[in-house]
């Protein structure tokens, strides 16, 4: 939801969400420049979070404003069957190890980052949704870029911290 902003016309649809079912809630997700909507986003209920065996997060480096908030809103209360991913292009940028803020060390406790497996399928995912914020990619300084646009980053290593002893399920 970088490119927008989440509407206050949410509302809610009865429409079942797959194996397990529940109301799903809809968010608008609206185009600041404009106004108008953009996307409408599903979002599930509790009970269909409760029942994923692992729920991912960002972790690091949480320097967008929007996953810091989501990190801090969701990281004590889904301690349990919890991933952090490292964020991409933000863990490139800050030219470091990916780890995750103090403040999430303080919730979770210590947990690396290790790297994570993408196939060629994966990484061909991941190229079309970066395609997908092109509005973005210059801000990033990633269009027009064979060593820093969309390509290299969907090659770019993954990594994730396991919280707890789950790991890959």
């Amino acid at each position: 939801m970088e490119s927008g902003t989440v509407g206050s016309g949410s509302g809610r649809s009865d429409t079942q969400n797959g194996a397990g079912g529940g109301v799903t809630e809809r968010i608008e997700v609206h185009n600041p420049a404009a106004g108008g909507v953009v996307a409408t986003v599903d979002v599930d209920s509790p009970e269909r979070v409760a029942e994923a065996a692992t729920v991912l997060l960002p972790g690091s480096p949480l320097s967008h404003p929007d996953h810091d908030w989501l990190a801090r809103v969701l990281a004590g209360a889904l301690a349990g069957r919890l991933a952090l991913y490292a964020e991409q292009p933000y863990t490139r940028r800050a030219g470091t190890a990916p780890a995750p803020p103090r403040w999430l060390e303080d919730v979770l406790g210590p947990h690396p980052f290790v790297p994570a497996r993408a196939g060629l399928r994966d990484r061909l995912a991941k190229w079309r949704a970066i395609r997908c914020y092109g509005s973005q990619l210059p801000l990033l300084a990633m269009r027009r870029s064979v060593r820093r646009g969309p390509a290299s980053l969907a090659l770019a290593p993954e990594a994730v911290a396991w919280v707890g002893d789950r790991g890959p399920v």
